[in-house]
């Protein structure tokens, strides 16, 4: 048998967009900090631009009457430059915020500046009661989603103790005996059929639970909520799941579709851990109070277990590579080149010849 590394589902879960265009996903990725930089920027670029205007040209900036500053002997209004900026500063605040009440007019270009910056305002504005009403809806969505997946993992969990129970039965107690002293026994042969359709069924919902996990664990974000519990005692049945199929050898030796079945159940139990365990994007541990249990060492023992017993899997595999030619005219010690290809012992392939030349197909 060839020693394939397990392959650990690694696939990531779904990221759902949370709003429809391109445009509205730009808004929503903007970060708090940014937005400040920004309002604060584009407040003070305006404030510059009516301090200079204001002090050059009398068709441009700030109306001078409105500035509430002292009049010269022929009654026209003298401002310095401190009042001007601080008359900016308040102008820009209050349009910057569409408070707008009146007070200082702007003149000629700066009333398009005013515009501008006006609905650059309302625009922040919308954006900031757009994110905070969004992470208000999130944080309790998050909590929802979290609850069902919580709910869900813990279903997961009783339906896979249920199949345990169910393959333990086969393991233990007296059919194990009347299996091991009569392979031909018609109940036996009906508890082997009973046992393939029970794998069969554990399997599907092994991957039922792998496909909703992938979709859904990471989404939730349960490890920072509390289904730590649900998590541990999830992993906890997969491990006892595992131990069950290890107690299942006897069948695995006699059953080529069981010990196909039971690889296949042990990788995806593997492969949940997996999931359940990895680090999500920040980098951060998925589970930081779960400690990686021993599934995969079981899921290699049992490789290794194959790989050094004989079952009905190498009895086909060998007779595959035997030479489709009479016994008589078969070439000396035929068992080490296939020994050798399989990557098992001459022993194992001897036995297989042995099993074959008994059944007389050979």
């Amino acid at each position: 048998m060839k020693n394939n590394s397990l392959q650990i589902n690694k696939s990531k879960p779904h990221n759902k967009e949370h709003l429809t265009t391109e445009f509205g996903r730009i808004l929503y990725s903007i970060p708090y900090k940014k937005l400040a930089k920004v309002t604060v920027l584009v407040w003070l670029t305006s404030v510059l631009y009516f301090l200079v205007t204001t002090q050059i040209s009398t068709k441009h900036g700030l109306d001078l009457n409105t500035l509430g500053c002292k009049l010269s002997s022929d009654g026209k209004p003298i401002c310095d430059s401190i009042d001007i900026f601080l008359s900016s500063l308040y102008f820009m605040g209050v349009t910057i915020t569409t408070l707008g009440y009146g007070d200082i007019l702007p003149l000629g270009f700066g009333r398009i500046i005013s515009v501008l910056v006006a609905v650059f305002g309302l625009t922040v504005i919308a954006i900031l009661i757009s994110k905070v009403s969004s992470e208000r809806d999130s944080s309790t969505l998050l909590l929802l989603h979290t609850s069902d997946v919580e709910r869900r993992i813990s279903g997961f969990s009783s339906d896979v103790s249920t199949y345990i129970k169910d393959l333990k039965s086969f393991s233990y107690g007296k059919y194990l005996k009347e299996y091991e002293q009569s392979l031909k026994n018609t109940r036996v042969k009906l508890k082997s059929e009973e046992l393939s359709v029970k794998l069969k069924e554990f399997r599907t919902l092994l991957l039922i639970s792998s496909k909703y996990l992938v979709f859904h664990i990471n989404q939730s974000l349960s490890s920072e909520i509390g289904t730590n519990t649900a998590v541990a005692q999830f992993i906890k049945q997969l491990s006892e799941a595992q131990d069950a199929i290890l107690d299942l050898k006897p069948f695995i030796k006699q059953h080529e579709n069981i010990e196909r079945a039971c690889l296949k159940i042990s990788s995806e139990i593997c492969s949940i851990e997996g999931i359940l365990l990895q680090k999500p994007k920040n980098n951060t541990p998925a589970q930081p109070s779960l400690e990686k249990s021993n599934l995969i060492k079981k899921h290699e023992d049992l490789e290794k277990w194959l790989r050094l017993t004989y079952t009905e899997s190498w009895v086909s595999k060998v007779k595959n590579e035997l030479p489709n030619t009479p016994r008589a005219h078969w070439p000396k010690h035929p068992h080490k080149p296939i020994a050798t290809k399989l990557g098992i012992s001459n022993s194992i392939v001897s036995s297989c010849i042995k099993e074959l030349i008994r059944r007389r197909e050979y």
